[in-house]
């Protein structure tokens, strides 16, 4: 981590940045080697906004593709990315471990979309 992160994330002890970073609906890229500690990080902001009233979920990249594909076979496509988008922290873990299909990059858009979508909405 860069110490303007270390800085800016010691600003969220009190939470209530952390807060106002969750209404502004900002995206968080973590980066870096194996075993540096990304998903423990990703799963600690998660947790932080469970413990702050927001709901959040954690899915490997992986899982999401193949939850989506068994989705638009079934029928269920339109309710798994309603219920996606209700999420007010999404952890998606691992999505740059292997090529990703052009079927699962528009699910991941179509993912993306709907949020923004829905909670540009509730902001109004």
């Amino acid at each position: 981590m860069t110490k303007p992160l270390t800085q800016e994330l010691e600003k969220c002890k009190n939470g209530q940045e952390f807060i106002r970073e969750i209404h502004g609906h900002h995206a968080i890229t973590i980066t870096g080697p194996t075993g540096t500690g990304k998903t423990y990080l990703a799963c600690a902001f998660a947790q932080q906004a469970c413990r702050t009233g927001f709901r959040a979920l954690y899915k490997r990249a992986s899982r999401l593709y193949d939850e989506m594909t068994i989705a638009r076979a079934d029928g269920t496509y339109v309710r798994l990315l309603d219920r996606l988008a209700k999420i007010h922290v999404l952890v998606i873990d691992d999505w740059g471990m292997s090529p990703i299909s052009s079927v699962s990059r528009q699910d991941l858009l179509d993912v993306i979309d709907d949020w923004k979508k829905l909670n540009a909405i509730d902001d109004d």
